[in-house]
């Protein structure tokens, strides 16, 4: 049987992550900064070797483009270059990694 609260950090850095893409202000795309912001302190070693893939997906599609402009960092330029159907994925990503992480807690792995 696993540690009760193995999961606690990711979960609480994921939920944060969903309630500001669920009603934080501005286009997908601006809420994902938000989300972001939320979660960019998640590392692949805090989720079970199956959601580590998933995780990586999320943080390195959202910093995947070098700054255009001085001042700008990874993620602004990501986000301006990013079409709706990357935000979508991210989005649908980030909260499959919720759902399964709390799906794996609550069965005890």
């Amino acid at each position: 049987m696993s540690d009760k609260f193995q999961y606690a950090y990711p979960l609480e850095k994921l939920a944060l992550a969903l309630y500001g893409l669920a009603v934080g202000q501005g286009n997908l795309t601006s809420r994902l900064q938000s989300a972001f912001l939320s979660m960019h302190t998640l590392s692949p070693n805090d989720f079970p070797e199956e959601l580590r893939p998933d995780i990586v997906f999320v943080l390195d599609t959202l910093t995947s483009k070098e700054p255009r402009f001085q001042g700008d960092g990874k993620l602004q330029a990501t986000l301006d270059q990013m079409d709706d159907a990357t935000s979508r994925q991210i989005a649908e990503k980030t909260v499959d990694l919720f759902i399964h992480l709390k799906e794996l807690e609550v069965a005890g792995r």
